[in-house]
């Protein structure tokens, strides 16, 4: 199985907090690019990093951007599988925590998807882009991770692979060796 940070981001950071509670709660990581449309619309990443560019207020002056995002999007309908290990950096938290699970669920597009904001009692729209997730669990450190899979977590797109050997026998171990601590 392959491992994969997807990062829930959002539009405006002060909604961070909002979408990874709404993340860890659901068990349904969503990645906010809510312009967009169902990737199963597209037949090609090409033709998805083409919309991108007619998009005028987003991507239209870069080619490299609409490609880059165009790649995330897709490898996160179509790449990630279920039961590949998800890796959420925790942005809200302090000290800086990880959370794990496995993919449980296909890419779904869910268009109008609304995000309960728990410390206004409101409601703002989020990313339709979901996938379902089985938490292995949502507090590991950041400093558990060695140096080499910590450099994972702080790169910065939002859906990509850890490409590190053995990573997913070495995410696993310090997963249950937290567990364990608990």
């Amino acid at each position: 199985m392959a491992v994969y940070v997807i990062r829930s981001g959002a539009a405006d950071l002060r909604d961070i907090d909002n979408l990874e509670r709404y993340t860890l709660r659901e068990c349904r990581l969503s990645i906010h690019f809510s312009y967009m449309q169902n990737i199963f619309d597209f037949d090609s990443q090409a033709a998805l990093s083409n919309y991108l560019l007619n998009l005028p207020e987003h991507y239209s002056e870069s080619l490299q951007s609409a490609a880059q995002v165009a790649s995330q999007l897709w490898r996160f309908a179509y790449e990630v599988q279920r039961n590949d290990m998800a890796v959420l950096p925790l942005h809200s938290t302090s000290p800086k925590a990880v959370a794990v699970g496995r993919i449980s669920g296909d890419y779904d597009f869910l268009e109008g998807l609304v995000l309960p904001n728990y410390s206004a009692q409101s409601y703002r729209a989020v990313g339709p882009h979901v996938r379902n997730v089985n938490w292995l669990t949502v507090d590991v450190p950041r400093e558990n991770f060695d140096q080499e899979l910590e450099g994972f977590l702080r790169r910065r797109p939002t859906v990509f692979e850890i490409t590190a050997e053995d990573a997913e026998i070495r995410i696993q171990q310090i997963v249950d060796d937290h567990i364990e601590q608990e």
